[in-house]
């Protein structure tokens, strides 16, 4: 009786480890192909999907074996999978400041060590290094560009008469001030059409701050926040009050996503980052999208207030799990994303990649066929991060709790700021 109670007890103790993803059992393979447990939002049947089957499309010897999330539950998911030690090689950040919490944690490698094993040319990404380092480690590697654009259908500012962002940017005058007039002249103010569409993240609310380099709350653990927060609370304000946006709350309530407001014309003007043009392709591809063609489509800077232009903005990337027994086989795969070959994919679905030659210009031709909306969307122009430091997740979130209390007038301008800086300081505080 002893023996089979010392089995039994050995036998759960391995079945505990294996259910726990900390076997150190070795990689397991099939054929010599080395399959990668890759996480990533997704519904299955979007560019994520068509990505990672271009590349197990080649025939290598490492597979992605892709583990989907519904994209609205991503990031309280994979919260939990990482803290509960569920067993993953992969994965890829939709919040990017969650990385350095993330990296704190222990749940993402560093890559220094696998980049020059695998002798990858760091070189091809580096410009975008101050977005994908902690503490002087590259912990991620890009394989979408980041930026934000104002996006519009011309057909609509066609039919209105009113001056194009475009037209704007190329005399200098495409300033917040102007994006609000324009915003108003484009609106039907009947809370059916609207002038421009402001999501609702909580960056999306405090785009003139950041272009002006407002940190919240600086790398050392100092607060940085001033007037061009109220002025971006204020812009919001201003819209939403004259029908000239949707607003912030109904959008919320509806679930409404900001693809929707652009493919339906509900708003002819839209802010939002690099991947849009991919989103709008697929929108054309599954006829969802009526009333205007391709050919309407434009893309142009942001508005901005200085006159050194910059946009805002970060790359999006994917780790290599620290607990992975299959580092480099991950590492693979991400090699393959930040690569000249994996831009391709990229730009075919319409997206920019982090690394933009003749051949990636040519392909995002096809999607965005408006020569100046191509110039716009590939130019060089200094790009600046929403709050990039490990306290960058909780600033959004007090930003996202902080503007709908200022939209409801719950809080004046004058106890804005105080108050802003008393949250980000708690923050400071409270976090290790």
């Amino acid at each position: 009786m002893k023996k089979w109670v010392a089995l039994f007890l050995a036998v759960s103790a391995c079945l505990s480890l294996f259910a726990n993803g900390k076997s150190d059992a070795p990689a397991s393979s099939a054929g010599g192909v080395t399959s990668v447990d890759f996480y990533v939002w997704s519904d299955g049947n979007d560019e994520y999907s068509r990505f990672f089957d271009s590349f197990n499309e080649q025939g290598l010897n490492v597979k992605i074996n892709p583990k989907y999330i519904v994209p609205a539950d991503y990031g309280s998911k994979l919260t939990t999978l990482l803290a509960g030690g569920i067993s993953m090689d992969a994965y890829m950040q939709k919040s990017q400041t969650d990385m350095f919490p993330q990296y704190y944690n222990g749940y993402i490698e560093p890559l220094n060590d696998l980049m020059a094993s695998h002798n990858y040319d760091y070189n091809q990404v580096k410009s975008w290094d101050a977005s994908i380092s902690i503490d002087g480690k590259v912990v991620a590697l890009p394989h979408r560009g980041g930026k934000y654009y104002t996006y519009y259908n011309a057909k609509a500012f066609e039919a209105k008469g009113v001056p194009t962002p475009t037209e704007l940017v190329q005399k200098g005058e495409w300033t917040w001030d102007k994006y609000v007039e324009i915003s108003q002249l484009m609106s039907d103010n009947d809370e059916k059409t609207f002038g421009s569409c402001l999501y609702t993240w909580g960056s999306c609310s405090v785009y003139p701050a950041a272009q002006e380099g407002m940190n919240f709350i600086n790398a050392d653990g100092s607060i940085d926040v001033d007037n061009s927060l109220l002025k971006s609370f204020q812009i919001r304000k201003t819209l939403e009050d004259g029908l000239d946006s949707p607003r912030l709350v109904d959008l919320k309530v509806t679930k409404t996503h900001y693809s929707q407001v652009f493919y339906t014309g509900m708003a002819p003007m839209l802010l939002i980052g690099e991947w849009f043009p991919g989103t709008v392709q697929n929108g054309f591809s599954k006829d969802l999208i009526k009333g205007y063609t391709l050919e309407d489509f434009r893309i142009t800077r942001l508005p901005c207030d200085s006159a050194d232009y910059n946009s805002i903005g970060a790359p999006t990337f994917g780790h290599v799990h620290a607990k992975s027994k299959k580092k480099d086989a991950a590492f693979e795969v991400l090699a393959w994303m930040a690569s000249p070959a994996g831009a391709l994919v990229e730009a075919k679905m319409g997206f920019l990649p982090p690394m933009v030659d003749d051949k990636v210009m040519e392909v995002l031709s096809t999607n965005v066929p408006d020569k100046t909306s191509l110039e716009y969307f590939t130019e060089d122009v200094p790009v600046k991060p929403f709050f990039y430091t490990k306290y960058g997740s909780k600033v959004e979130q007090i930003i996202s709790q902080y503007v709908e209390k200022y939209l409801l007038g719950e809080i004046s301008d004058s106890e804005l700021i105080p108050a802003f800086k008393a949250e980000m300081q708690t923050i400071v505080d409270t976090t290790n």
